[in-house]
């Protein structure tokens, strides 16, 4: 093993190791589909059907967080609206289908981002301390782990899955394993879920931009926490950033 300094890094998972949006927008795209054969006569376009689609589920996932149900219930959410605007009566079948269209976004194979096994394969040879911290349901998230063939790279008391992603949430699980302020790692695509609380709380953070980002992942980072903010364009490059060390904080 390589002597270095000991770090605590914390891992997101979905768009960070295992890909997750693009089943995501491959089944919104199929529901946009679908809601054209059915309402495309009445004038409605495939632009409309995907920006309330999408409204309605980040309006879900503020108030409810990550749970498993809240993308299916979105699409029938959205039929519900256009079955109202244009005076269509809701079919208990058509509901149905577009609930289990919905839950197909669990069913994909998961699929590594390039060299993710390779770099947590790395930082857990050279001693680190790793942490996966992700949203959603704990079932999907474990199950998802597991089939990734990464859960040996995190201890069971090492592996957080909650419905809401926050700055009190990552502080729990800096306080459960005695993570101090300035003493630690994030590496996450969500600057709003992952790479802001970090900051908030002192941790540097490492962002790995997504090429088709959810919405919801937006966030402004203040220019006060610039000096502990990286951005790199693929995982392979993290254990550089971490090996060269901790910058000053601003």
């Amino acid at each position: 093993m390589i002597n270095v300094e000991r770090e605590h890094i914390i891992f997101d998972l979905d768009d960070t190791l295992v890909h997750c949006n693009v089943h995501f927008l491959r089944v919104r795209r199929q529901f946009v589909d679908q809601m054209l054969r059915w309402f495309g006569r009445a004038g409605v376009t495939a632009r409309e059907i995907w920006r309330l689609q999408a409204r309605i589920d980040l309006e879900q996932v503020e108030r409810d967080g990550l749970g498993k149900d809240r993308f299916p219930q979105s699409l029938v959410a959205a039929y519900r609206v256009f079955c109202g605007k244009f005076r269509r009566p809701t079919d208990a079948e058509e509901e149905r289908a577009l609930l289990s269209l919905g839950y197909t976004v669990y069913e994909y194979p998961v699929t590594l981002y390039p060299h993710a096994r390779e770099i947590l394969e790395h930082l857990h040879n050279q001693g680190h301390v790793l942490y996966l911290y992700t949203g959603g349901d704990p079932d999907v998230q474990l199950d998802k782990l597991t089939r990734s063939g990464l859960d040996r790279f995190f201890a069971p008391d090492r592996r957080f899955v909650t419905p809401f992603k926050d700055r009190a949430h990552l502080r729990h699980l800096m306080d459960r394993h005695g993570v101090p302020p300035f003493g630690g790692w994030m590496v996450g695509n969500s600057l709003r879920s992952d790479i802001l609380p970090a900051l908030e709380l002192g941790l540097m953070a490492i962002h790995i931009p997504e090429s088709q980002p959810w919405e919801f992942d937006h966030a402004v980072i203040p220019d006060v926490y610039h000096p502990r903010f990286r951005s790199v364009s693929e995982l392979r490059e993290v254990p550089a950033v971490i090996s060269r060390g901790r910058v000053a904080a601003g």
